[in-house]
This record gives structure tokens, sequence and C-alpha cells, in this order.
């Protein structure tokens, strides 16, 4: 599904630095100082705060103290990512788990207190854990012994190879380089370190205790551990933006949507002169939304939608950048939003997305129940399909008059190298989801799209790519790859592994709805109730039956049922009754969630 600038969302890590020598009053007295290579002095820690962040602030996030001998106390961040807490009854080192939302994604972050002060809770002071105890600090955290595995010598190892690392960027923001990775204050305002936190991105290297790093301005990927001095730095770019007034352009989307009156107006304000979302320009755009505003009995009406604070994803140059931001629709759940902002007179305005035309792009993990066959399948896949055509073009098409096509090829990179091509030539990537009860149920992944099974290799290469910040779609007028039409699309989500898979908690129907779904037809009033794993987002379930009467009609008699609404887990399907449909040869339905990343994780049941 299209949803306005939505792209798809991105993969778990996403970061920076912190802490500076000296930074705050009581960051230079290090409880370490007499206690060599070896675990911090067990003994009560005292007051403690600081910033969770990772350049937007964590909102809301819980927190969990965790002491060297497995005591546990609870806290929580303000809106600005800030948090206090009382440590006395704590024994150090205290490992920090923090989980919230920033600039639109979930994250699990962790740090770790040797000292009462301040201590920071980062994607780096994560990676210095990760580091100091060659593993993952998640594991970190939920085993009561791993602690006193974080030794002060090997907490300055990790924090000094990360600052070698970062030496150009940590200059090019005016910071000491020597910063103190675990206890410099700061605000999560967008400059400073903060700012710092918002152009460099981290994520988990390939082997344990390594963490990768890129710059969000592009280059090459630079691998961090503790052991040895990076062999590369991350480079700076000739000029920093300046984000100061990013989050007030979400504010100012937010207030921009509240009515619809005047919508049109306000958003003409906040768009940029080359604006561009689904190859639709700002014109077109505000007409679009204008018109969905002013209709309340549309589930997509956008009046009342909130724009969370934006986090930079990457950035072309200092006044072009991409940002990730929560959405809060007032009709629908929140999702994360990718856009391309600009800087333009002094202010940061929306540019849209880059695409020339509208397309789909997720990943997806499913599981496929054959319930009379009693068999069971999971597979991961990478959906794609790709319009000829801009959002607005797209809807005059079957016109008298149609809309010259817009696109005819697109190729899938990692890199600079191919990863999938796409062809209006072979059908490839430009087909909708085969109609149901039209193509065999069974084979719901065909070779040529829109659903991609990809094997283990190449599932490796698409998410090292996307961690590099070098997957990209690119789109072509003609059918041969020869003339590309717009800028390359960046893809933000990870596909699942044959790993996840096994560990995925899918949506399921109770036994008793499997049951009377089972024995339903055309005319049933079908009672279902489902489950949703507390890992998931419920979106909504949808029943597709077919009839078919004769070889010559292949559409058949058809029943399409639905429900979304996200605050019950059970509904009744009775809409779209259709009397005349009493034997389906063709049946099944699907359970739609999304994960913490808005990835898709459904189960189908194929009940004919």
């Amino acid at each position: 599904m299209n949803t306005t600038m939505k792209l798809l969302p991105l993969a778990v890590g996403s970061a920076l630095l912190l802490a500076a020598c000296g930074g705050g009053s009581d960051s230079n007295t290090s409880s370490n100082a007499n206690n060599g290579g070896t675990t911090p002095v067990a003994q009560g820690v005292g007051p403690v705060s600081g910033t969770v962040a990772t350049g937007a602030p964590l909102e809301n996030a819980q927190l969990t103290f965790k002491d060297v001998n497995g005591k546990t106390l609870t806290a929580s961040t303000g809106d600005d990512g800030s948090y206090k807490a009382d440590l006395s009854s704590l024994k150090a080192p205290v490992l920090i788990e923090a989980s919230g939302t920033a600039g639109g994604q979930n994250l699990v972050l962790h740090s770790v207190v040797t000292q009462a002060g301040t201590t920071n809770v980062t994607p780096l002071t994560d990676a210095i854990v990760a580091m100091s105890i060659d593993g993952d600090a998640s594991a970190c955290f939920a085993d009561n012994s791993c602690a006193a595995k974080l030794t002060s010598d090997k907490l300055s190892a990790s924090s000094a190879n990360l600052q070698a690392a970062l030496a150009p960027m940590l200059s090019a923001h005016g910071l000491d380089s020597k910063l103190d990775m675990l206890h410099s204050a700061f605000k999560a305002d967008k400059t400073g370190q903060d700012k710092l936190l918002e152009t460099v991105k981290v994520a988990a290297g390939d082997n344990p205790g390594e963490v990768a790093i890129h710059s969000a301005f592009g280059g090459d990927e630079v691998i961090v551990n503790r052991s040895q001095k990076p062999k590369t730095q991350v480079a700076a770019p000739a000029k920093l933006p300046d984000f100061k007034g990013l989050d007030d352009l979400a504010k100012q989307l937010t207030a921009a949507y509240q009515k619809a009156d005047g919508l049109s107006d306000r958003l003409k304000l906040l768009l940029s002169k080359d604006f561009n979302s689904f190859g639709d320009n700002a014109a077109q755009y505000i007409t679009a939304e204008q018109t969905d505003a002013n209709d309340p009995q549309n589930s997509y009406n956008t009046v009342g939608t909130h724009y969370g604070r934006p986090q930079i994803v990457r950035c072309d140059n200092a006044e072009r950048c991409e940002v990730r931001m929560t959405i809060t629709p007032s009709k629908k759940p929140p999702y994360n939003f990718y856009a391309i902002v600009k800087y333009e007179n002094s202010v940061w305005k929306l540019a849209g997305n880059d695409a020339p035309v509208s397309y789909d792009l997720e990943t997806r993990a499913q599981q496929l129940i054959d319930v009379n066959k009693k068999s069971t399948k999971r597979m991961g896949e990478l959906y794609v399909s790709i319009q000829r055509y801009g959002a607005s073009a797209l809807q005059q098409q079957f016109s008298e008059n149609p809309p010259a096509e817009q696109v005819h090829s697109a190729q899938l990179l990692v890199g600079d190298k191919v990863f999938k091509s796409f062809s209006t030539q072979t059908g490839c990537g430009f087909t909708d989801e085969p109609v149901f009860g039209y193509e065999d149920p069974s084979s719901h992944t065909i070779a040529c799209g829109p659903a991609f099974e990809l094997n283990d290799q190449e599932i490796q290469n698409y998410n090292v790519a996307l961690r590099r910040g070098t997957l990209k779609l690119r789109f072509f007028s003609d059918a041969g790859f020869k003339q590309q039409t717009g800028r390359d699309v960046f893809i933000h989500t990870a596909l699942f592994t044959s790993n996840d898979l096994k560990k995925i908690n899918f949506p399921t129907m109770d036994d008793a709805s499997i049951d009377r779904a089972n024995k339903a037809n055309g005319s049933t009033e079908l009672s279902v109730s489902w489950q949703i794993p507390s890992s998931l987002k419920f979106n909504f379930i949808a029943l597709r039956m077919v009839q078919h009467t004769t070889p010559d009609q292949p559409w058949g008699i058809r029943r399409s049922e639905s429900a979304d609404d996200t605050t019950t887990h059970s509904a009744i399907l009775k809409n779209n009754l259709v009397t005349k449909l009493t034997q389906p040869d063709a049946y099944r339905i699907s359970l739609y969630a999304n994960d913490a990343t808005d990835r898709a994780v459904f189960t189908r049941y194929l009940f004919r």
C-alpha cells in the first residue's frame, strides 16, 4: 500500500557518539581511577542523570538499571530524552537498558554507569558495551554476570577506538578529540554532540564485538572493535547542515493538519520549490491532501495527524537530507515516515520522497498454513510493485486521454551493483499481486514478482548494503535501463533472514475461528478472533473467496472482506455476503501485522 511519502521503514541501528572528557560537572571524577584493569569497585553509585537520544530524543523511554549483583531499578525519560535516577542502592558497574522511540524508530539502547553524575544512553554507548564484552549488548544486559566483565581497561579501549574512528567528524563538529563517550552532558537539541548523533550512523558489525560506522553523507563504512585501532576513519563532509530548525518543521506540519479548512494555504508554506512525491509536484500533492482532508468519512483522512520529531537518515549535502519520523494519524495506527527535507531561505521544508512514480517495496515474513492439508511453511520475501505513472497520473490511466507513461524499468542496487532488475518488457516488478483465485493460491511467490523469495546470500548482500546506506532503487524511462529519470530512492527496510523467521511469533486465529472459517461460504456471517504477539502491531484481517463457475470465467464469483479496527482482536465479517457463492474453490484468510520497524508479518490460512 502507498501511504503518503511512506517508503518503508528501516533497520535496527542508527547513530552516534557521546560524551566528552570534562564535559559534565562530575565527568572528570572516575570511580575507576585506582582500579586498574579490573571491574569498578562495587559500591553505592548515588544520583545519576543524562540524555537518552540518537540525535532525536527517546521520548518517554523506559530505563532499567541493573547492577553488578543483578539488582534493578527503573526510571523514565521526559519528552526531551533527559532522565534522573538515584542509584545509591546499586553497586557499580550498573548496566542501563533504555527502550523507546526516536525519529520513528523503536529502539533498545544500552550504557554503563561507573560513577555518580552524568551517564548518557545512545547508539555509541550501546556500541561501547558491545565492544567491551565482545558480544551483544542486549544479551549482556540479560545476563546478571555480564556487568562484571565491563572493566575500566575494556571501556577505555572501546572509547579510544571510537574516538579514533570518528576523529574527522569530531573535529568538524567542533568537539574535543577525546570526547568522553559516556559522561559528557548534552541536550537532544540537534547541536553539538546531538548533531554528531544525527550525522554518524552505527550498526552491529559482522563479528561479535564489532561496530560498523558510516557518515550520513555517504562514504566508506568503518569497522571498529576494542582490540585494535581502526584502519580508517569516518570522513567529514565539506559543510555541515544547520539542524536547529528541523524540529520546527514537524511542529508546523502538525499545526497545518489540525483542520481541513485552509490546509492548502498552510501546506504551500511548508513545501520546497522542487517538491516531488511519487511523481506529484507541490500543487498536485496539496490538491490530493486537501481532497482527503475534506472527506471526514475517508479512512485516510489526514485531519489531526501528528508529526513526530525528525531524525536524519542520510544527507546529499548540507541543504538536502532524508529524515525519518513517526506519523500518528487520527484514525490509523502510527507509522514510520521517510521524507526529503531541504534548507531553503534559512528554513527546512518538506521536499517529498524523490520517487518519480508510485511504487511499493516491502520486506515481508509470512506463515502459510494449509488448514486441510495440515501443513505450515514460513518464508521471507521482497515485494516490489512499480507503477508506470505518478500518483495523480495513476488515477487517469484509464481515461480517454491517459497521461504518458513515465517509467518502464528500474533497478535495485546494492552499492553500485545491480541486485534486481524490473522491466515492463518482462513484467518483473511491474505487476500487482496475482488476483486470488485466478493464480494457484499455493504458489504465492512467482518468478517475476511482485513477491520474490531470496536465498541466504542474496539476503545477506541486501542487508549489508542497507547497513552501509547504499541500498537504493533507480528508475528509467525506457525498458532497457539506459535513461534514468529522477533521483535514486534509498531503501531503509531489512529483509528477514532465515534465523529471523525461526524466532518470529506470527499472528494466529484461535482454533474455533479456524473451524468456523473452514465451513464458511459466501453467505456466512463469519465470527473470527485472533491473537497478535506483543512484538507486533495489528494491521488488518482480510478474507478472499472465489467460486469459478466455468473454465472460461476465470474471475468467477468473488467475496472480499476486511477489518482493521486496532482496538479489538475479533470481528464479524459480514459486509460483503454473496449468496450465490456456495462452494468456494479458492479461499483464504490473512492476518496482517507489522513489526517494530514496520515490516509486514502475516499469517495466511488456506482453506481451499
